[in-house]
């Protein structure tokens, strides 16, 4: 925690600067313009995957673009909100309306071709009442908004996944099972887990796992966490599987402490081993704060691009630090030579809500306004400049757009 208390201390001196404005609340619609950022040098170059390739994309090669978001928890006050909107859209409905909640990031997860999130709130299905901490269950209707934003992985596998029991967790798969995305990281069986879930287009085959490190309760307490928990022997089992039949594998991975930016000595352990195993990227998530990204460079020569945590995509937290979160976005081009991963970028996001507690909104924070800033509802400090700072103070420039250098 000693680097957030250090951002903290250098915000509010920087605050006592600022001139106090009339409380905004997020609109239920806001802008959606194309975020044209150029990459720096360094993060736009291709990188050697462990396909060994290094061809830069021409015109004929097949290009994947990918863009994965943090967590997506839902607290009561998230899911209230969302009540109240449903109540003023233009067919009323008894339920939840989440949609609006997303509008400014919407274009930029639909110009993705696999958009994959982290919805660490389970999702049960009908029959199940809507709660909040400390054991969520979320409404069916954020399924339908993840859905209508353009997300087609969702990721199950993280700390809050057995929140309503064995129950639950098979109703979150029930839900999935027939929707237009891929569940990853519920298996009920290890051979469901070995059948290895993938994405294709393009010519290009991406294969998806996830694991938790994590678990709320003990994962002997259910009949089927035990195939999510992670451990390097199902691991290697199945990333093993996965590069028989994928071009790149991607694996997410809940792990480490929440609420610090420092990295714990297991995700720098698991990450390497990872990276042993051939994995080419890897998505941390759970401390609900970002933290680094950074090529991994194994000893048997494999090389992994690794984002240890992409911090909060929506939820009610209060630190000013769990609302910035960011969106990892990359290229997978395959050519004659092979595969590579190419334009590498981070998009940093945060969560907007008043100090009622209501209108939430996921921004880009280049889209993020510093009058808007200073109404945020989250604990101090409450500026622009603190929210970058987040971001700037711990993701290496080679990853960072243009406005944030």
């Amino acid at each position: 925690m000693k680097k957030i208390t250090d951002i903290i201390k250098r915000a509010l001196i920087g605050m006592l600067c600022l001139s106090a404005v009339a409380l905004v609340a997020c609109s239920d619609t806001a802008s959606t313009s194309t975020q044209t950022d150029a990459q720096s040098a360094d993060a736009s170059a291709p990188v050697e995957t462990n396909a060994q390739t290094e061809e830069p994309k021409e015109e004929g090669d097949g290009v994947v673009t990918v863009i994965a978001a943090g967590d997506n928890l839902v607290h009561e006050s998230v899911y209230k909100d969302a009540a109240a909107r449903a109540r003023r859209v233009t067919v009323p409905t008894k339920g939840y309306y989440f949609d609006s909640m997303y509008d400014p990031i919407k274009d930029i997860v639909q110009a993705a071709d696999l958009a994959i999130i982290n919805q660490e709130s389970q999702i049960c299905g009908e029959g199940y009442k809507a709660s909040g901490y400390p054991s969520f269950c979320t409404p069916v209707d954020m399924g339908t908004a993840l859905m209508n934003v353009g997300f087609n992985a969702i990721i199950t596998a993280n700390n809050h996944m057995l929140d309503m029991g064995d129950e639950g967790l098979l109703g979150t798969v029930n839900y999935w099972k027939d929707k237009p995305v891929i569940q990853v990281g519920i298996d009920l069986s290890e051979e469901e887990g070995d059948d290895i879930a993938v994405f294709e287009q393009e010519g290009i085959k991406i294969a998806l796992l996830a694991y938790t490190d994590v678990l709320n309760i003990s994962a002997s307490s259910s009949d089927y966490a035990g195939y999510t928990y992670y451990n390097f022997r199902t691991a290697s089992r199945q990333v093993e599987k996965a590069k028989q039949v994928a071009d790149i594998v991607i694996v997410s991975i809940h792990w480490g402490e929440e609420n610090t930016f420092e990295l714990t000595s297991s995700q720098k352990d698991i990450a390497n081993q990872l990276a042993r195993l051939g994995v080419d990227v890897i998505l941390g998530h759970h401390p609900h704060v970002v933290q680094s990204v950074e090529w991994i460079q194994a000893n048997n020569g494999n090389k992994s691009l690794c984002v240890y945590s992409l911090g909060n995509f929506l939820s009610n937290m209060s630190g000013s630090y769990n609302t910035v979160g960011m969106m990892l976005q990359f290229d997978v081009v395959k050519n004659d030579s092979g595969v590579s991963i190419q334009d590498v970028q981070v998009i940093p996001t945060i969560t907007y809500y008043t100090t009622s507690r209501s209108g939430y909104c996921v921004y880009p924070l280049k889209k993020f306004s510093k009058r808007l800033a200073v109404t945020h509802g989250c604990n101090a400090p409450v500026s622009y400049d603190a929210f970058c700072s987040y971001i700037t103070d711990n993701i290496s420039e080679e990853f960072l757009t243009d406005y944030l250098k």
